[in-house]
């Protein structure tokens, strides 16, 4: 998120330092955008490797719902790139596209409910984070949002708990 804030235009302030946004087509554009490629895809690579040399033992003490073999890994963090592309183009969250592929990976439901709420939950999160730097929300309005979403997630939650009962 920090990588891609930069790549934008223009000055914002964290943690009482200010940066400058690197200008977009710009030599400092393409250096963070191939860095940001380049730490997400180490941190994919590096997650496949630790659950291919791990996956029986994670398995064996309930720690992981799949069995991961190299071409499985390979072919469900293919499928969510291009779950991500999809989702980026249609403007909707990757979560709905996420959701039914894990459950075809052989998740339980209720983990992939979970693990497609938490994939949610950080879009949305660094989209409004992002919206916030660039000054585009009032502090004021994002407060009273924030407030009203958290009670009615809350109630919503509640609401269909009682009504499964």
């Amino acid at each position: 998120l920090f990588l891609t804030a930069l790549a934008e235009s223009g000055r914002f302030t964290m943690f009482g330092f200010e940066y400058i946004y690197a200008p977009c087509g710009s030599w400092q554009y393409w250096v963070l955008f191939v860095v940001n490629i380049l730490v997400c895809s180490s941190v994919t690579l590096w997650n496949l490797k630790y659950l291919v040399e791990n996956s029986f033992e994670l398995e064996q003490n309930k720690e992981c719902a799949i069995l991961w073999d190299t071409e499985t890994g390979v072919k469900y963090a293919m499928l969510c790139l291009a779950a991500g592309f999809v989702s980026a183009l249609c403007g909707i969250g990757g979560s709905t596209i996420k959701g039914p592929i894990l459950l075809k990976m052989g998740l339980h439901p209720t983990l992939a409910k979970a693990t497609s709420q938490f994939m949610l939950l950080s879009t949305v999160s660094a989209s409004a984070l992002q919206f916030y730097l660039e000054g585009a929300v009032p502090p004021e309005y994002a407060a009273i949002f924030f407030c009203i979403a958290i009670a009615a997630s809350v109630c919503g939650k509640y609401g269909i708990d009682l009504y499964v009962e």
